[in-house]
């Protein structure tokens, strides 16, 4: 009889895991929507040690940054522990973050910002494509690039977009506190206006963010996976 029940309902065991993992996606997810979405200020601009590991990782970009007409603005303590460093490209919109995460693992972002609220983002971060973009706002991402690869991505993506679809750069003089903020909440906003968004987050994050991965720009407008 022992023999009889357990062959017949071991299925039960893979059942059961599948939706404790759906529902822990969901939760985690919904977690972290509500910190972007409750943080009243993302960004405090903080002193590092300098003698710190992070200290360290974002002395290591000085050399690049100077070369490539980036200028230093500030580092600043984010949501979570979460150290950023952040640097403006010299007359142009666009702004290099680099993220110290508590965990020691470390990530960069260019974002470039375009007329009528829309940006650019590329990142080497495997997450940065987790929730989808409201129209206009743009993201790649190409993990395990250098800064230099990631730069010649992020810049070909511009000329793609100023080309095509005869995007501009903003002309406005917003300050980067002020940008990242709106980086940071606008695809959780849009994500979170979408029917039933608390279900959709394991479709996001097990398929969607895996389908953004190495993907130039144009490629993922083709795929729909952009508008």
């Amino acid at each position: 009889m022992e023999n009889f029940i357990f062959s017949n309902f071991i299925w039960i065991i893979p059942l059961f895991v599948i939706i404790v993992g759906f529902f822990g996606i969901v939760i985690t997810g919904a977690i972290n929507v509500s910190m972007v979405r409750n943080a009243k200020n993302p960004l405090k601009p903080i002193i590092l040690n300098p003698k710190s590991d992070v200290m360290k990782t974002i002395q290591s970009h000085y050399a690049w940054t100077e070369a490539n007409g980036f200028e230093w603005l500030n580092s600043y303590q984010s949501i979570g522990t979460a150290v950023v460093a952040a640097w403006k490209k010299k007359d142009e919109p666009t702004f290099l973050c680099v993220y110290c995460l508590s965990n020691g693992k470390i990530s960069r972002e260019f974002n470039t910002e375009f007329q009528d609220g829309g940006g650019l983002d590329t990142s080497d971060s495997p997450d940065a494509g987790l929730f989808p973009r409201r129209e206009g706002d743009y993201s790649q991402s190409f993990p395990n690039t250098t800064i230099e690869e990631q730069w010649n991505w992020h810049s070909h993506a511009i000329e793609y977009l100023t080309k095509n679809l005869r995007l501009k750069f903003a002309s406005d003089k917003r300050g980067f506190e002020e940008v990242f903020a709106e980086g940071l909440k606008a695809p959780v906003d849009y994500a979170t206006s979408l029917p039933l968004w608390p279900l959709r987050i394991p479709y996001w994050f097990l398929v969607r963010r895996k389908r953004m991965l190495g993907k130039t720009v144009s490629e993922l407008l083709h795929a729909g996976l952009l508008k």
